[in-house]
């Protein structure tokens, strides 16, 4: 589990990019506002996209495959509350098969991730 100071730094990152698993449009604009979070918070594409892998799309991915999805924003708070659930819970001894399985999340929004990692990609130099 991380240290406090360091979930302060995620907290915002993962919040911005729950919404990549909200039932909602998605478009340019949504992706740089969740670039510039990633950023502020001091992340790489890459370290952004372990984050999404590994923390955010286990407790999210569920949603966009329910006939009705979420549409309305988590909170904050609940997204952190969420995730850091799931990060106590993880086994380490079972962490291959959290590997195979985040493939499947993934799917669900990798156009919107490559769109995030486009506008992230595009600021960084």
């Amino acid at each position: 589990m991380y240290s406090c100071e360091e979930i302060d730094r995620r907290a915002p990152v993962w919040h911005a990019l729950s919404d990549l698993f909200l039932d909602t449009e998605f478009d340019e604009s949504d992706a740089g506002v969740i670039a510039e979070k990633i950023r502020a918070a001091g992340f790489s594409a890459d370290q952004a996209e372990e984050v999404l892998r590994r923390e955010v799309a286990p407790v999210f991915w569920v949603n966009l495959t329910q006939v009705a999805g979420e549409w309305v924003p988590w909170g904050e708070a609940q997204v952190r509350d969420l995730i850091c659930d799931h990060l106590q819970s993880r086994s380490r001894f079972l962490a291959w098969f959290d590997n195979l399985k985040s493939y499947r999340q993934m799917a669900v929004v990798r156009s919107e991730w490559r769109q995030v990692r486009t506008c992230l990609e595009r600021n960084a130099s």
